[in-house]
């Protein structure tokens, strides 16, 4: 005799199981799928597709890929990636710089040609500035020995008006990030001194990737250029844990120079040439100084004012992008990130000092920031 309610049972076992395990399928097809699409959003940009058609229309010629003075991690990583990527494909390229390659930077060149710039042959050069907001941030002799800029690759998307004859100019963390976006989406080679180079880049940038530009996209990037072999470990002992006994008797300067203005919202150092030489230090001693006056409680603006070769830097940062410190760099002809700018004036320290209290006081009222 048939058992109808066994059958019913089975029936409905096999049904639900059937449904159970195409619901599985679905879930895990739809996750392949988000996760494609998020790896397309990142990867696959209109940009890097001009990027691709530039790159291979270098092919056979020579190449010099500029960088701008006073070269930090971004710019020399960014100049190092390209270079190799040009060289991979056909093209015969160098990197150049108008100042000398910091010394904790330099092992990260390895073996890439390089060409200071007194060196630099009458030949035919197609030039390619990385991380240069401004043309004139290449340096004197560049700017007047090549005057036109072939292609220009940067992140600084507030201030750079995209002075050459191509522009890629994007709102990333770093240039270096920007060019491993292009690399990857473009199937591009890259080398494990490549690799290094763009995470020493992406790094500093973001501050150790600490920084509001840093986004989920920026980890992504790092975690495949660790996988093609860059050791963050690297980028941490020879740039964070190598100082020079000349750069801390610096830094104890710097620290001992700071001032406290606006109710303490606003903290100023300052170093000058005397300090310099006092401590056995060079300029690229200073690099990173600015981050100790925004690093102090309740500060919202710190400035690093720097008068040791004939003119004055004012480097400025800020942890709110309320306060637009690139706004008020451009009084000045100088510019940079929301969050982190520049400028560069023919005045000394003591003599501006009243000027930028001044201008100060009118930018924070101008876009009412509470500093008072």
């Amino acid at each position: 005799m048939i058992n109808l309610n066994k059958i019913g049972k089975s029936v409905h076992a096999f049904f639900w199981n059937t449904y159970t395990s195409f619901r599985c399928v679905c879930v895990q097809s739809l996750s392949c799928r988000r996760e494609m699409n998020e790896s397309k959003s990142i990867f696959e940009t209109d940009t890097s597709i001009k990027f691709k058609k530039l790159i291979f229309s270098l092919r056979g010629k020579k190449v010099l890929v500029i960088g701008h003075v006073r070269q930090d991690g971004d710019c020399i990583g960014a100049q190092v990636a390209l270079c190799r990527c040009l060289n991979a494909i056909g093209a015969h390229a160098q990197i150049t710089y108008d100042d000398p390659i910091p010394r904790v930077l330099k092992p990260f060149v390895g073996d890439t040609p390089t060409l200071s710039v007194g060196d630099i042959p009458n030949d035919a050069f197609v030039p390619i500035t990385v991380d240069c907001a401004e043309a004139f941030r290449c340096g004197k002799t560049i700017s007047q020995r090549f005057p036109t800029i072939f292609l220009n690759i940067d992140h600084h998307h507030l201030s750079n008006p995209g002075y050459a004859v191509h522009n890629l100019v994007e709102n990333e963390a770093a240039t270096c990030a920007m060019l491993a976006k292009y690399f990857f989406e473009g199937g591009f080679p890259i080398d494990k001194i490549s690799a290094q180079a763009l995470l020493l880049g992406i790094a500093m940038d973001t501050g150790r990737f600490l920084y509001p530009a840093t986004t989920a996209d920026t980890f992504s990037l790092a975690a495949k250029l660790v996988r093609l072999g860059a050791n963050p470990a690297m980028i941490d002992n020879l740039v964070f844990n190598n100082d020079s006994i000349g750069r801390i008797r610096l830094l104890q300067r710097f620290l001992s120079s700071l001032q406290m203005e606006f109710n303490s919202n606003v903290c100023i150092g300052r170093l000058s040439s005397r300090d310099y030489k006092e401590a056995g230090a060079i300029r690229e001693d200073s690099e990173g100084f600015v981050t100790y006056t925004r690093s102090i409680q309740g500060v919202k603006v710190g400035v690093f004012l720097d008068d040791s070769l004939g003119f004055l830097k004012a480097s400025l940062r800020t942890d709110n992008p309320a306060y637009k410190v690139n706004d008020f760099a451009k009084q000045f002809g100088g510019g940079g990130h929301i969050c982190a700018a520049a400028f560069n004036i023919q005045q000394d320290i003591d003599s501006f000092y009243p000027t930028l209290i001044e201008k100060l006081a009118e930018h924070f009222k101008q876009h009412n920031l509470p500093v008072s």
